[in-house]
């Protein structure tokens, strides 16, 4: 069984103020999930978007702002977001200080069904996400 020291891991491009981590990687005998984390920094985030899979976002450190539906809450440490398939979702870190988060897929690579309906995909998905930004009511 892998056993992966996060602090080993290579940054993976990603938002400015966001550095992100790949948990699951290719050759780690992971076949059907993705995990990573990550540490956004105050003013950061991820725009509005929707994935086919569901999406589980653990909160370790810090506060984030975020958009669920049509739905806006606050979350700090100790909480997990879920996020439904399809449904339009996004955050920010409002601060102060960085933020440290988990994110689980059920899929090996969620981004190749991701659609972002406001702003563009990070660095490391472009030309692997669509961008819709004419639909913002889909999964609502």
């Amino acid at each position: 069984m892998p056993i992966v020291e996060h602090r080993s891991l290579p940054e993976k491009p990603w938002r400015p103020n966001y550095r992100s981590y790949d948990i699951t990687r290719d050759g780690d005998g992971t076949t059907t999930s993705s995990v990573s984390w990550a540490l956004v920094g105050t003013g950061a985030g991820a725009p509005l978007h929707f994935h086919e899979a569901e999406e589980f976002i653990v909160v370790q450190e810090g506060t984030l702002e975020f958009r669920l539906g049509s739905e806006t809450h606050r979350v700090g440490p100790e909480h997990t977001v879920v996020v439904p398939a399809r449904t339009p979702h996004g955050f920010i870190n409002p601060g102060p200080g960085t933020a440290r988060i988990l994110a689980f897929f059920p899929v090996k690579d969620p981004f190749l069904g991701t659609t972002y309906l406001e702003g563009d995909p990070p660095a490391s998905h472009r030309g692997r996400s669509r961008v819709q930004h004419d639909s913002p009511g889909v999964g609502s």
